[in-house]
């Protein structure tokens, strides 16, 4: 296991320290994760080079880098996540390389600037949790920046983000599990699994706030894909959400 330390930052964007957050994760990524990255393994299959390399940012346990690994030319893995217990299953799952520290960490991201061929935020973004949604914005798109600054000019970024929609119901959803999760034991489920007061926060966007963050990237949007809009509740709707960016050469 090839392992680096990286200074964190006083932020919540990854959970999975927590161990109610930790048995969340091993629960339902295997059950929901894969069929989301189509997009991506078809785009690397059809462009991926021998040689070139990947990270993934906010690895958790390594699920999607094991999918990349199984199902593409990319050969050279890193995941990137604040948690050590979950480095800890990625590496024992996928035998990357991983990195422990913080994608809002300034100093990994100048360390480690244009140093992949290939980076993925999946389902990242909604797990970068600050005092409100405003400051959670914020930090999504300084994570979707600096995730961006670690590929090369010309380099690819994939995007995969659940969005959800009306806009109040992810307010609330956001607001009822900062202010009351702490009190609840275990989870409270208001919906589907992924809709419940309790570990972890979470803090959803719709299409159009997605689109708003990734727009002004300045970059190329090589790429916009879309699965599925509906869910079992009808006041509720749910797509998940692809991008694939290019960094500007120069």
């Amino acid at each position: 296991m090839n392992s680096r330390d990286s200074t964190r930052m006083d932020t919540e964007v990854n959970l999975t320290d927590d161990q109610k957050t930790q048995e969340y994760f091993d629960k339902y990524v295997p059950k929901y994760g894969q069929y989301r990255f189509k997009f991506m393994t078809a785009f690397l299959n059809e462009h991926a080079k021998p040689g070139e390399s990947l990270i993934d940012v906010g690895c958790g346990t390594g699920k999607t880098l094991k999918l990349v690994k199984g199902s593409t030319p990319i050969k050279h893995l890193a995941g990137l996540d604040v948690s050590a217990s979950s480095l800890r299953a990625t590496s024992e799952a996928t035998g990357c390389e991983t990195e422990h520290g913080s994608i809002l960490d300034q100093n990994f991201v100048d360390s480690r600037d244009s140093k992949y061929d290939y980076a993925v935020l999946g389902a990242v973004l909604h797990h970068v949790i600050e005092k409100n949604r405003a400051e959670c914005n914020t930090s999504a798109r300084l994570t979707i920046a600096n995730s961006l600054r670690l590929v090369r000019p010309g380099g690819y970024l994939f995007i995969m983000e659940p969005t959800f929609e009306p806009r109040f119901m992810i307010w609330l959803v956001f607001w009822l599990k900062k202010m009351v999760g702490p009190f609840v034991p275990g989870r409270l489920h208001v919906g589907p699994e992924w809709i419940n007061i309790g570990h972890p926060i979470v803090s959803y966007y719709s299409e159009r706030q997605l689109a708003d963050m990734v727009n002004p990237q300045n970059t190329e949007i090589v790429q916009h894909y879309v699965h599925g809009r509906g869910s079992k509740l009808a006041f509720l709707k749910l797509a998940n959400i692809g991008y694939i960016l290019k960094r500007p050469v120069s």
